[in-house]
């Protein structure tokens, strides 16, 4: 998704990526399309990446490992809590279409959830009105 967004015209994506190997895998993408400007790697879990991002971001693309289901809260708090998002901010979660992540938490409020095949979108705005497209 980052790698399009690119191709698309986006000035900035950061990629959070807890494994060695995905981020291996994101990098040597980036090298291979020739993308040398407006992406950055990190390698670490999401939850320790977010307090140190230097936002604020119009977009999130989130898609933990579907068993791990309690990623979810934590990563939309953390998104709530801390100043990554623009107000009016859109987050997208990519998830198990047999498990809702809620909607939301504090500030990020689900507004639409997309369903298709074995996974599910739910899209969040953070502040603001959640219903206001």
């Amino acid at each position: 998704m980052g790698i399009e967004a690119l191709s698309r015209g986006a000035g900035l994506v950061t990629f959070v990526e807890k494994t060695k190997q995905a981020a291996r895998a994101i990098r040597e993408n980036l090298k291979s399309l020739e993308i040398k400007d407006g992406a950055d790697v990190i390698e670490q879990d999401v939850l320790k990446a977010l307090p140190q991002l230097q936002g604020p971001y119009d977009y999130c693309f989130f898609d933990p490992p579907y068993r791990m289901e309690g990623q979810y809260e934590g990563v939309l708090r953390a998104i709530s809590e801390l100043n990554v998002m623009k107000t009016g901010g859109i987050v997208i979660a990519e998830h198990d279409k047999r498990f809702d992540p809620g909607d939301g938490v504090g500030e990020v409020k689900r507004y639409r959830t997309l369903l298709q095949g074995d996974a599910g979108l739910s899209f969040y705005r953070v502040g603001g009105d959640p219903t206001d497209q």
